[in-house]
C-alpha cells in the first residue's frame, strides 16, 4: 500500500472494529456471543483445544473461530497487538 492507502487502511480496520464491537454488544445483551475467537496454539503442547471449541460452539452457534499454531513468542506478539 502507498502511505495513503495505509491511513485508509487503519481506518477502515478501526471502523469494521467498531462495527464488531456495536454487535457483540448487542448480542451479549440477549444473551449470545457472536464475533470471531482467535486462539492461538503452540503446535506440541499437551492442550487440545477442540473438546472447548466444540462446546462453545454448541452454545453459541454465531460464535466464530479461529486457530492458530504459533510458537508462544509469536502469540505473545500478537496480543501485544491485540
Amino acid at each position: 500500500f502507498t502511505a495513503p492507502g495505509e491511513r485508509v487502511l487503519a481506518w477502515a480496520r478501526t471502523v469494521l472494529a467498531a462495527y464488531d464491537g456495536l454487535q457483540a454488544e448487542a448480542a451479549a445483551w440477549r444473551g449470545n456471543l457472536i464475533g470471531t475467537l482467535r486462539l492461538g496454539v503452540v503446535p506440541l503442547s499437551s492442550f487440545d483445544p477442540l473438546p472447548l471449541l466444540q462446546r462453545l460452539h454448541h452454545e453459541h452457534p454465531e460464535l466464530r473461530f479461529e486457530l492458530s499454531a504459533l510458537s508462544s513468542e509469536q502469540i505473545l506478539e500478537q496480543l501485544a497487538s491485540n
